[in-house]
């Protein structure tokens, strides 16, 4: 409980970034129109061009959880994939028998970077969260469990349309493939 209280107090302090609200704008445009907007509503110089929204997914979650909650919406979306991320690093070490004190210190330890990549609420959140996912899995496999590969495919569905970080764990999953 001391370790997620002082987790909770490095993660849940949290910066507007200027991005944010036209993330919130544009899952708000898709939520409107039922689907993904195709077409670039606000440029003055590209009015109408097409427009590929590659974080479409993390914009909608963002918009949804602003509808539900104003800001502590988002911040509270912010701290669940945060809490998530670090929940599977917890249960990965407790599954390999690493003592409880030793994951606190370990997960204390990572909260000395978390400000850097938690401190707004933005669509990299969920690639920490994948990433994490997918090295999990990874490991799972290695471990003796040939099923822990069958997430892969709907992870990195989901992961392709929420953020580019995708790139690095499709790099990882390859990495580790052409390794073994």
């Amino acid at each position: 409980l001391m370790t997620a209280a002082a987790l909770f107090r490095v993660v849940a302090p949290t910066i507007a970034d200027p991005d944010l609200w036209g993330h919130v704008k544009f899952g708000q445009d898709i939520l409107a129109n039922g689907g993904v907007v195709r077409h670039d509503p606000y440029s003055y110089t590209a009015a109408g061009a097409e427009w590929i929204n590659h974080e479409w997914l993390s914009e909608v979650s963002f918009a949804t959880a602003y509808g539900l909650a104003g800001p502590s919406g988002l911040i509270a979306l912010k701290l669940a994939l945060c809490f998530a991320t670090l929940g599977i690093l917890y249960a990965w070490l407790r599954s390999r028998g690493v003592r409880l004190i030793l994951i606190a210190l370990i997960l204390l330890a990572s909260s000395v970077l978390l400000p850097v990549s938690t401190g707004t609420v933005r669509p990299h959140l969920y690639t920490l969260l994948f990433f994490t996912l997918t090295l999990r899995c990874l490991a799972s496999y290695e471990a003796g469990r040939p099923r822990a590969l069958l997430p892969l495919p709907i992870l990195f569905a989901l992961w392709v349309n929420l953020h580019g970080g995708v790139l690095a764990g499709a790099a990882v999953v390859l990495a580790w493939a052409g390794a073994r």
